[in-house]
């Protein structure tokens, strides 16, 4: 029995002036056409490749949508075909149209999800799967376990918001969920009924979101490091055959590179160093934000290079012993490459990352304790205090954006709001303080040496300053 499917574009243009792909299974001769919800213009669709350009600022994600499209009724068709032995146009559209009565939230929500995974977007997909749970749940207990895209109202909204006020904190059950948890759930809420409205299952108007108030957010203090903490680190006393050595390295590194995400830090590989002049330069692909890394190396990151980066070993050698002792881990050199791996396999690299992850904050309290500093300190701390000593230093909010690799500007202002309480020092200081003369002078004078008078001191600050 001859089974196929393929896509084509719809012969005319809609009212907005785009064109629907259609799937066209076909059964022993008999078609069966139907409209994938995905439109485009003409000039955007490859009809030799099957697929939609890149002239469509949305190719990944509607490409991946169609192939979930082919996969659901591939999928279906084979199932028929294990049951019935002989499938025909009829039952297979019976089948389908039976499962596709009304589109559910919950079935959006979950192909939305595989559609991220598809993309290689496999962390960014963790806070839907996340979002899917707790939404999965509330309409378990509140609308008997099943909620339909017409019943997304404004109550709708309010309802799962009063639910998750109510749903206690995962760290500490005594507590509920803290408001800037609530405020992210409903923020990937909003986003997803967007996309459906963008996707036209849900008309403008009927958008619960255009006339609900997001709650607001509570500002949270973003633990940082002062440059005498950095020091305190640097020349904590660590044994070089302690993995703490290594992890207090790769903290660091990070430091000295704007704040390298953990991930990248893992990944790094010996051909993503060159030397060359005496400088070393670090590039690299962000796994995260797809955007690419280059930069000379300060002199303190060149100094922990020195410790792992040969020229003499192969490229694809991890350049940090992070991963290295998995040896089952799939076979791939760099960011792209990972992309391009089965999904299943992408989880095997990222369940190997978050448990290196693990054991590296460990590490860190371990070392904050060592170098006496009493702050909670993980990776990520290594970027927050690298945007705050740099715009201390001067650096401007455009130039940190830049080197955070941040799309918002918003984002690299939310990484250095906590420095208002520094600025009003600073500024206290030019008011009302003493000032640098002063301050030298003052500590010139606590110096026991007799031989310091205050002349000679106002001579040598004369020449200083």
């Amino acid at each position: 029995m001859t089974f196929s499917i393929n896509f084509e574009l719809n012969s005319r243009d809609n009212k907005r002036g785009l064109r629907s792909v259609m799937l066209r299974t076909t059964i022993e001769r008999r078609p069966w056409r139907f409209s994938t919800g995905v439109e485009v213009k003409e000039s955007e669709w490859n009809n030799a490749k099957q697929e939609i350009r890149r002239t469509n600022p949305d190719y990944a994600q509607l490409n991946a949508k169609l192939q979930l499209r082919r996969k659901e009724i591939e999928d279906l068709y084979h199932e028929l075909e294990k049951r019935h032995a002989v499938v025909t146009m009829n039952l297979l559209r019976t089948a389908y149209e039976q499962n596709h009565v009304e589109y559910t939230f919950e079935e959006y929500l979950k192909q939305h999800i595989e559609i991220l995974k598809m993309r290689g977007s496999i962390n960014t997909s963790k806070p839907y799967s996340d979002f899917l749970v707790k939404f999965q749940d509330f309409a378990k207990n509140r609308h008997k376990g099943t909620i339909m895209i017409p019943d997304l109202t404004l109550e709708m909204v309010k309802e799962y918001e009063a639910y998750l006020r109510v749903l206690p904190n995962q760290r500490n059950a005594s507590k509920r969920l803290h408001p800037n948890t609530i405020h992210r759930h409903l923020k990937i809420f909003r986003a997803i009924v967007n996309d459906m409205m963008r996707e036209g299952l849900i008309e403008v108007n009927d958008n619960p979101f255009m006339r609900y108030e997001m709650p607001s957010v509570i500002k949270t203090h973003k633990e940082q490091l002062t440059p005498s903490e950095i020091k305190a680190i640097e020349e904590a006393t660590i044994p070089k055959t302690s993995k703490l050595w290594h992890i207090r390295n790769i903290f660091l590194f990070s430091y000295y590179n704007a704040g390298i995400r953990i991930e990248d830090i893992f990944l790094l590989r010996m051909g993503n160093v060159t030397y060359s002049d005496g400088e070393y330069r670090l590039q690299y692909l962000m796994r995260k934000v797809q955007k690419p890394y280059n930069s000379k190396q300060a002199l303190k990151a060149a100094k922990i290079l020195e410790n792992y980066w040969d020229e003499d070993k192969p490229k694809e050698d991890f350049l940090f012993p992070f991963l290295t002792q998995y040896s089952s881990l799939p076979k791939f050199e760099g960011v792209e490459q990972l992309t391009l791996l089965p999904l299943e396999q992408q989880k095997q690299v990222d369940d190997k990352i978050e448990s290196q992850e693990t054991i590296v904050n460990i590490g860190l309290k371990k070392i904050a304790s060592i170098a006496e500093i009493d702050k909670i300190l993980t990776f990520h701390v290594s970027r927050h205090s690298f945007s705050r000593t740099a715009h201390l230093r001067g650096a401007s909010t455009d130039e940190l954006q830049v080197a955070l690799n941040h799309s918002d500007p918003r984002v690299t202002q939310h990484y250095i709001g906590d420095l208002g309480l520094n600025v009003m020092d600073n500024l206290t200081d030019k008011v009302f303080g003493d000032s640098n003369k002063d301050k030298l002078l003052q500590a010139i004078r606590k110096c026991d040496d007799k031989k310091l008078t205050d002349r000679l001191t106002e001579k040598i600050l004369s020449m200083l300053i």
